[in-house]
């Protein structure tokens, strides 16, 4: 009830006065797997919090412990998929404090784990489910990761995984709104990594002198603009214009070069009177009016 009001503190502090009573339970039965999970579950709770308050440090400890204690009941019932499951998200949950605390390495080495325990419940279950969200889960937040480093190749192929995982699941339930979400967030990572792609592709196209400076210098431009771009394209019969949330218009913008590859161009006007045209794309040449 007090973390549903907001008192995240007070929240915290009564997980700790939990944590107390758990951790005495469990310290007096150390083979009763039900204690020692529900001590596992009290430090995931409380972990959350101190990496919501933004105490990364204890964040850190909290989810060692985890994944300590995690270690110990998979390896005691290789079997038991719920105690493999822990283990995976304890990992998770390290890789993503080690992200917050810009370890790089460390938390793709901690999301690698949780995502080879995930790949062999999902293998081990036909049906598609939780272990398989699982796996799309940490899956994205590879590709999170690899993107921030500017490996978009590797972003690609992490969200691509995600996504085949994420069309799955919302086939299977296509009333299951969390599924139609991953999904949506699925295509937008994609999305983001194939642009990241062409600008580091069109950038290293550049170093190598296989384009002119000027041509790449404006599609790199243009393709950023898309990452952050919240305005509208309107087609007024013979050119494209953006149009913002206030109605304002700009450009005029090239109808090929967006209509064929989805860049945005801006046209250039014509100033030569014997070419009956107003406007031309200097990326391919066209002429509108």
């Amino acid at each position: 009830m007090r973390l549903r009001l907001g008192n995240t503190h007070g929240a915290l502090g009564a997980y700790l006065k939990g944590l107390e009573i758990r951790e005495k339970l469990a310290r007096a039965d150390p083979d009763n797997n039900h204690a020692q999970r529900d001590l596992l579950v009290s430090l995931i709770h409380i972990g959350d919090l101190q990496l919501q308050l933004g105490d990364t440090q204890k964040a850190l400890a909290t989810y060692q412990k985890v994944v300590e204690i995690a270690e110990k009941g998979a390896h005691n019932d290789m079997t038991n998929r719920r105690a493999q499951r822990d283990l995976s998200l304890g990992y998770t949950r390290l890789g993503d404090v080690k992200s917050r605390l810009t370890d790089t390495q460390g938390a793709l080495a901690a999301y690698r784990k949780g995502l080879e325990i995930s790949e062999k419940l999902a293998r081990a279950d036909p049906e598609i489910g939780e272990a398989h969200r699982d796996l799309a889960v940490i899956y994205g937040k590879v590709g999170d990761l690899q993107l921030e480093q500017s490996n978009a190749q590797y972003a690609l192929k992490a969200y691509q995984k995600g996504l085949e995982i994420a069309e799955k699941l919302a086939r299977e339930d296509p009333g299951n709104s969390l599924a139609k979400r991953d999904l949506c967030v699925s295509y937008m990572r994609l999305g983001d990594a194939q642009i990241k792609l062409q600008i580091a592709e069109l950038i290293s196209a550049l170093a190598d002198a296989r384009i002119q400076a000027a041509e790449t210098t404006e599609l790199i431009a243009s393709l950023q603009q898309q990452l952050k771009s919240k305005t509208e394209m309107k087609f007024n019969g013979e050119v494209y214009y953006k149009v913002s949330e206030s109605g304002e218009e700009e450009g005029p913008w090239c109808p090929k070069c967006y209509d064929a590859k989805g860049l945005e161009i801006r046209l250039h006007r014509v100033n030569n009177q014997q070419i009956q045209s107003n406007w031309r794309c200097r990326v391919c040449g066209e002429y509108f009016q």
